[in-house]
């Protein structure tokens, strides 16, 4: 019988990471990513598989489906986790996302069942090195899985009622510092030429009467502003010289520089609030607190955070008790976790009605659209898929651990990997294979090793006892 829970715990692993490893293979259609979905969309279409999936339990050996509180603390933790992903997959690229994700959930889910639970392993020095081994074989995957394209530029764009702006041209533009600076990037001294602006589509399309501020009104799509650069303040140059022959310093001139590309005005894709969010905290703590901190770097500290929040999901499955283990929990959490986003779903009704100035019409008018007609495929096949990892993974906590059991659910980096080679095209350089195939053994090693060092609770009561 005991063997029999190890096997099948192993088994929940494996399909675990193959479902996990291809939820998201149905997103990457042409389609989908030219509707850019709103984070919280994509998260709201995994939930509510998540809570359809539930039921499936009942074919599953589950005589019916009951209910604990622990799952509302599950669903706390992941659906907010699963929302910062998105947003530093939009925002700092995708292999980096997946790579910092994993070696957090790695890490977090080591230490909870090993220092904290307490759970059993052969060796503690040997289970520690197979988890290293297994973030670096993730990080190496990550690199070579990473498209040669260069950093994601920082991006300004406007986040729900902030697109509404002052009729005045001179503060049309977000009005930060965008009025001090030069617009002027023209090589000569002698003449300077006015630059054109296109300012941003306003996420909110209405009446200036429905406003209620008669200020305030929309900034129509692609208006192009013609500022005399004259008038801006000093100038920006095109590229930032160590030579001091502008007069100015040159780590002066670079923070000059990458505070304007952060606030320079772009034309976001409709529903995209994963760069409004990342921007809005650049922009922040670059104005109030003076730290200079790019999109990107907010997209990776961002799902660094959530990885550490959402890899704790499962945590309270320890406290339940033991005929609420295993599928009898899926139900709870699914419930859990459809509570958890439908309170998100209010938060951001309420920013958008304090946004909006107590205006409730405006307030629902600037939420995300769901795309459905495009995304109900894409997006259910993504939630089911999910669903599925979401289950097994459960199954490998209650058999292996949450040591053992999720750390070994995070190898799915290497499903993806082969989706991305084999299918997608995406890594063509021989080379880059190659180092991607090399960082892949490296990882198995350390799945392998952990899966070793791993003493199941019965067996290492009998060697106490022994």
């Amino acid at each position: 019988m005991l063997l029999s829970a190890t096997a099948g715990g192993y088994l929940a692993a494996m399909v675990s990471c193959l479902a996990f490893g291809s939820f998201s293979v149905p997103m990457k259609s042409e389609a989908v990513r030219a509707v850019d979905v709103d984070p919280l969309v994509f998260q709201t279409y995994k939930t509510a598989l998540c809570m359809i999936s539930s039921f499936s339990v009942l074919f599953l050996g589950v005589e019916h489906l009951r209910f604990t509180p622990l799952g509302l603390l599950s669903g706390l933790f992941w659906v907010p986790a699963g929302v910062a992903y998105v947003v530093s997959a939009r925002t700092a690229g995708l292999a980096i996302t997946a790579a910092t994700s994993s070696s957090m959930s790695v890490l977090v889910s080591f230490c909870w069942g090993i220092f904290v639970f307490q759970e059993r392993v052969l060796s503690l020095s040997s289970a520690c090195l197979a988890i290293f081994v297994m973030i670096a074989g993730i990080v190496g995957m990550s690199f070579f899985s990473a498209p040669n394209t260069g950093e994601i530029s920082s991006k300004m764009y406007c986040f729900s009622w902030t697109c509404l702006v002052n009729k005045d041209v001179t503060k049309q533009v977000d009005d930060v510092e965008m009025m001090k600076l030069n617009l002027s990037v023209s090589e000569s001294d002698d003449e300077q030429q006015p630059d054109e602006i296109v300012l941003p589509e306003p996420i909110v399309d209405m009446e200036n009467q429905k406003i209620g501020n008669p200020d305030l009104t929309p900034v129509p799509r692609a208006t192009v502003v013609t500022i005399n650069s004259n008038n801006m303040g000093s100038p920006i140059p095109k590229a930032c010289s160590p030579s001091k022959s502008d007069g100015e310093d040159y780590d002066d001139c670079k923070y000059r520089k990458r505070k304007w590309e952060m606030q320079k005005p772009h034309a976001p894709p409709d529903g995209n609030g994963a760069y409004a969010f990342a921007s809005m905290v650049s922009k922040y703590l670059a104005e109030e607190c003076d730290v200079d901190i790019p999109v990107r770097q907010v997209g990776i500290i961002t799902v660094a955070l959530g990885a550490a929040w959402g890899s704790t999901s499962l945590v309270p499955l320890h406290y339940a008790e033991d005929d609420m283990k295993g599928l009898n929990y899926v139900f709870s959490f699914a419930v859990g976790a459809m509570i958890m986003n439908l309170l998100l779903w209010v938060a951001r009704f309420y920013y958008n009605y304090i946004s909006a100035k107590h205006d409730i019409v405006a307030a629902w008018q600037v939420m995300p659209s769901f795309h459905f007609k495009i995304m109900a495929v894409p997006g259910f096949s993504s939630g089911l898929l999910w669903s599925i990892g979401n289950m097994a993974a459960i199954l490998a906590a209650t058999h292996l651990g949450q040591g053992v059991g999720i750390s070994l659910t995070q190898s799915s980096m290497l499903v993806t990997g082969l989706w991305g080679i084999c299918w997608f095209k995406e890594i063509t350089n021989p080379l880059a294979i190659r180092g991607w195939l090399a960082s892949a053994c490296l990882a198995l090693s350390g799945i392998l090793l952990l899966s070793y060092n791993h003493l199941p609770p019965l067996a290492a009561k009998a060697a106490l006892k022994g």
